[in-house]
């Protein structure tokens, strides 16, 4: 008799295609999309045992193993944390990081962690052994923050209004600075490929006009890429003025939008916001570090002190001489998403006069006190 085609599928093809499905999951739930896999720290881990030790990178032991065993996976683990510290250049506060990301891709991949999962306090009382005896913490990258006035001559100076590619790359810049977005999450990072729920499209972008119908300001919708789990891929709105003292990113996205690099409707949810005209790819971090630096140098400034972290830095700066307070700098950049919350409770006229400050502002040139964001991440600079 024929199969009928409602009849359930053969056990061996459900069971293969639940644990594909398992295994697709449990890789899901790191942001890399490969359960950790091509993280910082598990990459170095790939370096040191798999190149360097030539050992196997994953090791699974069962916890009931004799004691030497453990004692000698933990002796794995151990020259990882320090060759960390003395060879890479990490903190040691950082290694104890890494280590704890190793682990979880390890258990994601076996299904057991390091060392079967024994306590590994030891390396951790190492590594503030190895602190003590160093002294200090390895000196973090400093980036300097772009001044509006500075980033507004430097795109005058390097790019011709009437080129494409340029405006897309003025515009990235100008938004970047004003909504106090971190560069991963408007271009792309060496993490991601360009994905439209996790990066902005040109359907994310929109503009709110006056009664008289001019334009009032533009609202782009960007992912916190701190946030954890889904919450990664929700994208909120950031309010930009339309016009400012130096700096009008709600002109510049209208102008890269409307004028010089316009899609059609039915493109606009699968076309990077910022992009090249060219090609279609989406604008890099990479690319947009190495853009900012040679507009910095235009304008005769050191171009090795600045990275595309540089323009969230500037724009908390900007805030913090504009006068404001500590919950409205930390609101703006989503540096924590309770004082985001708080801050949605405030009016739209609020909020725009707060990214006015940043586009407007006149910073000394000789300010010393920058806001540095620590929590950048070496895509993200």
């Amino acid at each position: 008799d024929a199969v009928s085609s409602d009849a359930p599928p053969p056990v061996g093809a459900t069971c293969a295609c639940s644990r594909a499905g398992s295994a697709s999951a449990r890789d899901a739930c790191h942001s890399d999309g490969r359960g950790g896999g091509n993280s910082t720290a598990v990459r170095h881990w790939k370096n040191l045992l798999g190149v360097g030790f030539r050992m196997d990178v994953l090791r699974p032991i069962h916890p009931n193993s004799p004691l030497s065993v453990i004692l000698s996976e933990i002796d794995v683990v151990e020259c990882y944390a320090w060759w960390l510290v003395t060879q890479v250049g990490v903190n040691h506060e950082t290694a104890k990081s890494y280590i704890s990301t190793v682990n979880a891709w390890h258990r994601r991949s076996c299904h057991v962690d390091l060392a079967g999962g024994h306590p590994l306090k030891r390396i951790y009382e190492m590594l503030e052994g190895l602190a003590r005896q160093r002294g200090v913490p390895p000196p973090r990258i400093k980036r300097v923050g772009v001044r509006p006035q500075k980033l507004r001559a430097g795109i005058d100076a390097i790019y011709p209004a009437a080129d494409g590619e340029s405006a897309n790359m003025a515009a990235c810049m100008e938004t970047c600075m004003g909504a106090v977005r971190r560069a991963g999450e408007l271009a792309v990072g060496s993490k991601w490929k360009w994905q439209a729920r996790r990066h902005p499209t040109r359907e994310d972008v929109s503009f709110h006009r006056r009664p008289d119908g001019s334009i009032a300001y533009a609202t782009i919708k960007a992912v916190n890429s701190k946030a954890k789990g889904v919450e990664a891929f929700r994208k909120l709105p950031f309010r930009l003025p339309f016009s400012g003292r130096y700096l009008s990113p709600g002109y510049m996205l209208w102008y890269l939008t409307e004028v010089i690099d316009p899609v059609p409707v039915d493109q606009r949810a699968t076309t990077p916001l910022f992009r090249h005209p060219t090609s279609g790819d989406a604008i890099k971090v990479s690319e947009v570090r190495t853009e900012l630096r040679r507009a910095m140098a235009a304008v005769g400034l050191d171009a090795s002190w600045y990275g595309a972290h540089s323009l969230r830095i500037g724009a908390a700066t900007a805030l913090q001489c504009g006068g404001a307070s500590d919950n409205v700098i930390k609101a703006c950049g989503t540096w924590t998403s309770e004082a985001y919350l708080r801050y949605l409770r405030e009016t739209s006229d609020a909020v725009l006069n707060d990214a006015a400050l940043i586009c407007d502002g006149d910073v000394d040139d000789l300010a010393t006190t920058d806001y540095l964001d620590l929590d950048a991440e070496p895509d993200e600079e």
